[in-house]
């Protein structure tokens, strides 16, 4: 890893004005990319803008050849740090729709990163590919959109997240935590409405909804 990092890196600065520009980083193996992309932002070196460029563009170049696992790892080491490279991520994106069954562990770390962004659109994608394929997602990674979607104030993805959480048979649980999220960020209407979808509530009875719930949803109807 060592030989791996000095190859990326370059020269020491006294002999980098000897070495022609190359243009192209070095060819290095997937598995070689996604450790050193680990371990340079575990190290937190990520602030090195010549040495994540370069990183990024070899892992672009060798992206198809990634498993799974070197795929997760990659994703997470860019995701955190100054550099940000969404081509890189819509890349990691394409391989990892086609790479069969994604671990726990990994499919968490791609929801992670894919998270950590003003767009959540690659993370919504993969998150409605593990739900069709019926995949496990782990509570990290369902996590990490949730928390994303309230800093945004994003409302209505919140709410697709907690139906997507929802197992068989226990949609009205789902549906009334839910709404007493709404009612907490304001939103007593909304509450009503999904509340009402779901047969909890109507403005003659609600008797499945939780007392605190009744008595701030009775003026919206």
């Amino acid at each position: 890893a060592a030989q791996a990092l000095a190859k990326i890196s370059g020269p020491p600065p006294a002999e980098q004005d000897a070495v022609p520009s190359q243009g192209e980083p070095p060819d290095l193996e997937p598995r070689h990319i996604a450790n050193l992309s680990w371990s340079v932002a575990k190290l937190g070196c990520g602030h090195s803008e010549p040495l994540m460029a370069s990183l990024a563009s070899a892992a672009r170049r060798k992206i198809t050849e990634f498993k799974a696992l070197e795929l997760g790892n990659t994703a997470w080491a860019f995701a955190p740090v100054l550099y940000p490279d969404r081509p890189l991520f819509k890349a990691i994106a394409a391989s990892a729709r086609t790479s069969g069954e994604l671990e726990p562990s990994v499919l968490e770390k791609l929801l992670w990163s894919f998270s950590r962004g003003d767009d959540l659109g690659l993370a919504w994608t993969l998150l409605a590919q593990a739900h069709m394929a019926g995949w496990e997602v782990t509570s990290l990674g369902i996590g990490a959109i949730m928390g994303e979607c309230e800093s945004q104030g994003l409302i209505e993805d919140q709410c697709a997240v907690m139906e997507f959480l929802a197992q068989p048979g226990l949609r009205q649980v789902t549906t009334s935590t839910l709404a007493l999220q709404l009612l907490e960020m304001g939103f007593a209407e909304e509450a009503a409405r999904r509340l009402h979808a779901v047969g909890l509530w109507s403005p003659r009875g609600s008797g499945g909804v939780a007392p605190r719930a009744r008595r701030a949803l009775a003026p919206s109807c």
